[in-house]
């Protein structure tokens, strides 16, 4: 079962790194520090403690992370945002420190993630996304008056382009292939128990291991994984996996993409894609190609990285954010 899932994840990670014995031969980048300086913050929302980390004040920057990550992914990119406002980074249910709930879906995570935004009262907000944070969009389509601009890199989101396609095609060209499989087995009960909850391959080792194009330090690593030890957690995990779309089922899982690549494809709020390559889910040449079809859109290229592209390039990521959010506060877009 572990080469089925491994071979599986090696058409998305590509080239992928098969073991930590090879992943030594990677770089080494001592400019990345895997240490997270925010104190850890807690609010209730819907009957769920949901962790947060935050500096600053102002305008609201608000970094969403994706499917078997957490807030931690932001740790080197968010102090280079801190002068432009109140920078805040949130654990999603399920994900990092905050609660968890069996049955999870992509909407109930977007319902979430709108309460939580109500509860601290954030206006005017900037979404930096990544990955499962295209849940954001949801928001932004839902509330265009406080949505001032919108950051992404590596979301879900190929679907959105082209009215004709099939609601599963969600991802770039290069996954087409891997994915039906991949679902498949997703969709299976015990198999996906086996590899998510009682071997935790999704998030130790397909996503981790697999994310970047350097090495990663023994602290990183143990941080990253530290919150998916609660088997409880990757009980959540797995339920929401199964909502990926087969086939056009789950409706509501479709009906939350179609809503997301709406809001892209017709809304004037300033957009930011950033890029690299080989990419995985979003290549440079695939989002160059839709700059016709999504309104108030830059694209940004960063160089080498696969999924995890703050974790291969938090200080140029940072610095263009900083960059781009000037902008915004301006009026330039």
């Amino acid at each position: 079962m572990r080469q089925l899932l491994m071979l599986t994840m090696a058409f998305l990670f590509t080239p992928m790194v098969a073991s930590e014995e090879a992943a030594s031969t990677l770089p080494v980048r001592d400019d990345i520090s895997s240490d997270f300086s925010y104190e850890r913050r807690f609010v209730e929302v819907d009957n769920l403690k949901l962790a947060y980390y935050e500096a600053g004040e102002g305008r609201p920057i608000l970094f969403v992370h994706g499917i078997a990550t957490w807030s931690y992914i932001w740790r080197n990119v968010m102090p280079h945002l801190e002068g432009m406002g109140r920078v805040i980074a949130v654990d999603l249910p399920g994900f990092g420190y905050s609660d968890t709930v069996r049955g999870l879906t992509p909407q109930r995570e977007a319902d979430y993630l709108e309460a939580f935004i109500e509860k601290l009262g954030l206006k005017d907000i900037v979404l930096v996304l990544h990955d499962f944070g295209a849940i954001g969009l949801n928001y932004a389509q839902q509330h265009p008056g406080n949505v001032a601009g919108v950051a992404f890199m590596e979301l879900p989101i190929e679907e959105v382009y082209s009215e004709n396609k099939p609601a599963d095609a969600i991802f770039s060209k290069q996954a087409d292939d891997w994915l039906f499989g991949f679902i498949s087995i997703l969709k299976d009960e015990e198999k996906s128990r086996s590899l998510i909850v009682d071997q935790n391959l999704f998030a130790a080792d397909a996503v981790i291991l697999n994310g970047v194009t350097r090495q990663w330090s023994d602290q990183e690593k143990q941080t990253y994984k530290a919150p998916f030890a609660d088997r409880g957690r990757r009980e959540g995990l797995r339920d929401l996996l199964s909502n990926f779309l087969l086939n056009g089922e789950p409706v509501h899982t479709a009906d939350t993409i179609r809503e997301q690549g709406k809001w892209l494809v017709q809304s004037e709020t300033p957009k930011l894609a950033i890029v690299a390559q080989p990419g995985s889910l979003m290549t440079k040449d695939f989002m160059r190609a839709q700059t016709d079809r999504i309104s108030n859109i830059q694209i940004t290229e960063l160089g080498q990285s696969r999924h995890l592209i703050m974790e291969d390039h938090p200080h140029a990521l940072g610095l263009v954010l900083r960059g781009w959010v000037a902008g915004l506060l301006n009026g330039f877009y």
